[in-house]
């Protein structure tokens, strides 16, 4: 998984340097919590159904970011209704996937969580038939880029294969 996502890194450069830049680290970090979230998750869902899991978790977690704005200094909540608007739609297919991700943590947290890292090349698949329609989805890059971060995503895919069956 660590060499396939070096690899779905690199650019033009080919250089491995693309990989240690603040992104790449925030995205590891994240992660991270998001492991943490997913183990604490299956705890909760021990004892609930994974609606009540929703609606205490998200009211949790907007009450969060009421209370950390302040200390955030200035930031810029104003937004238009255009700006609303996919946000509807990324809530909504949000909701659809954390819903089915929490009843799947029911029967088995571990085989749940490397199954969902599948993540990475349905987000490719998604994006690159979108950009069809909509081509400033994507980055510009060579097609060169494009084979070898193809072949990250599959060696991630591969990786979370094997985790999910047990080797």
């Amino acid at each position: 998984m660590i060499v396939g996502s070096i690899l779905v890194t690199i650019d033009e450069k080919m250089s491995i340097k693309t990989y240690f830049k603040i992104g790449t680290a925030l995205i590891i970090l994240q992660q991270i919590f998001h492991a943490f979230s997913n183990l604490f998750a299956g705890f909760a869902l021990k004892n609930m159904d994974s609606f009540t899991f929703i609606f205490w978790g998200d009211l949790l977690g907007s009450l969060m970011v009421v209370l950390t704005t302040p200390l955030l200094g200035k930031v810029r909540l104003r937004v238009s209704l255009s700006q609303i608007k996919p946000l509807v739609f990324a809530g909504f297919f949000s909701l659809v996937g954390a819903t089915s991700l929490f009843i799947a943590y029911k029967t088995n947290v571990t085989v749940s969580s490397a199954i969902s890292l599948l993540t990475s090349p349905i987000i490719f698949i998604v994006t690159a038939t979108a950009s069809r329609f909509k081509p400033e989805l994507l980055e510009h890059h060579t097609r060169n880029v494009y084979i070898v971060r193809g072949l990250g995503v599959f060696l991630i895919l591969i990786a979370a294969l094997k985790l999910s069956i047990g080797n």
